[in-house]
């Protein structure tokens, strides 16, 4: 519900109307305190359709409540608990992802790689294996990128645009070798060349 749908309900309704939020803690602050001057009580929108939940374990779920005793009812009640907890033999039940067409065109081979290797390493070690296999592949071509655009396009004289790398002259101090260390800059231009001097032309 957006904003504007809230402020026609509220002219339309008498005032003291309730707003059923799905996460009241997403809400801004300043959206809240506006639906407040409204006349807007806000309340978290109950996920169990307003039925109050409870466990189906029961009292019985606590060791301790074990231990003050059991009836019968509630022996039958933990033993049928405890058979459920059994899984069949479909399950787990593998639910297939869904994914948008860029995700499943970008993911397509190494998905058909370690399908056919899940019957040498397992599904466990082959979902493991895919995953850090892809996440190694990106990494290796952010840091061929970066070194592709600093090696080819960073500032220089040629162009006016390109990060610039400015390198900071290394600390001397008295009684370190080298010192005085004086600046390699001895003429006007020396300074901002942007590698001209450096260039084969």
């Amino acid at each position: 519900m957006s904003l504007r749908q809230i402020v026609r309900s509220k002219e339309s309704k008498q005032s003291g109307q309730s707003i059923a939020l799905p996460c009241l803690s997403r809400v801004p602050y300043r959206l809240q305190c506006l639906l407040v001057v409204l006349g807007f009580s806000l309340k978290m929108a109950s996920q169990t359709g307003g039925v109050k939940p409870f466990p189906i374990e029961g009292r019985v779920g606590r060791v301790r409540e074990r231990l003050t005793g059991m009836t019968d009812e509630e022996r039958e009640w933990r033993k049928k608990w405890l058979k459920d907890q059994e899984l069949s033999p479909r399950e787990p039940v593998a639910v297939p992802e869904v994914l948008n067409p860029i995700r499943r065109a970008y993911r397509m081979p190494l998905d058909k790689i370690f399908t056919a290797l899940v019957p040498v390493l397992g599904q466990d070690r082959a979902v493991k294996a895919r995953w850090w296999t892809g996440k190694a592949l990106l990494t290796i071509f952010g840091v061929y990128c970066v070194h592709y655009y600093f090696k080819y396009n960073a500032n220089d004289w040629t162009r006016r645009g390109g990060w610039r790398v400015i390198k900071s002259r290394s600390a001397v101090y008295p009684g370190d070798p080298g010192f005085p260390k004086l600046s390699d800059r001895s003429k006007p231009s020396d300074y901002a060349d942007a590698g001209f001097k450096n260039s084969p032309i």
